[in-house]
């Protein structure tokens, strides 16, 4: 329930390759428009912009869901349209028409499942994120473990929030299988510089060295 209510606080940046010359933000509302009038691009559209915006995820899936109504409306009434026998072309065993509105609807049943893909993945980041920032747990096998996934996918997942920013002013420390958020963890990350080995300590640890021993 706690990540659940972290969900919607977060504030998230606006792709830039999703921005107009003017610097504002293109919409789904736009992108809607073009799927009226022309279905595919506008669903094409839809799918570019919201997989480019990983931080938009969740908010992502839910409106390709929506806008690819437009393709099941299509669809359905072209096909009580087509389906007539009035409608018929000779010397063709289908009607052009009927099949254009069959891939339609075959486009509105691959968006609609993309989108719950795309839901899914934006509630784990997510669920991730919320993990790090408010129950402090930075331990990339404590994450994997709460979250659901494997260590190698909880990298991953880590690593897609440090770069899109929402999750700022840290990297992963892969030798202690760690997460460093500056203002979060208790830990700093220090280079040696006398056998260049990369020690995890807590701040108020003496600056010695794990590998060398050497004062750091």
């Amino acid at each position: 329930m706690k990540q659940k209510e972290a969900r919607r606080p977060i504030k998230y940046p606006i792709d830039d390759r999703w921005k107009n010359k003017n610097g504002t933000e293109i919409h789904f509302g736009l992108i809607a428009l073009i799927s009226i009038l022309l279905p595919p691009l506008g669903v094409a559209m839809a799918v570019k912009k919201a997989t480019q915006e990983k931080s938009h995820y969740y908010d992502n899936g839910r409106q390709i869901q929506l806008r690819s109504i437009v393709l099941l409306v299509f669809g359905v009434f072209g096909m009580v349209i087509y389906g007539v026998p009035e409608h018929d072309i000779p010397d063709l065993p289908v009607n052009p028409g009927l099949v254009l509105c069959a891939f339609y609807i075959l486009l509105f049943a691959a968006a609609m499942i993309g989108g719950v893909r795309m839901k899914r993945k934006g509630l784990l980041y997510e669920s991730v994120l919320a993990l790090i920032t408010l129950d402090k747990i930075t331990g990339l096998d404590q994450i994997a473990k709460r979250s659901g996934l494997t260590y190698d996918a909880a990298i991953k997942t880590v690593q897609t929030l440090i770069d899109t920013h929402l999750l700022k002013d840290a990297y992963i420390h892969l030798p202690e299988r760690e997460v460093i958020v500056l203002g979060i963890s208790k830990k700093v990350a220090i280079r040696c510089k006398n056998c260049g080995g990369t020690s995890v300590l807590q701040e108020n640890d003496p600056r010695k060295c794990v590998y060398c021993g050497g004062k750091i």
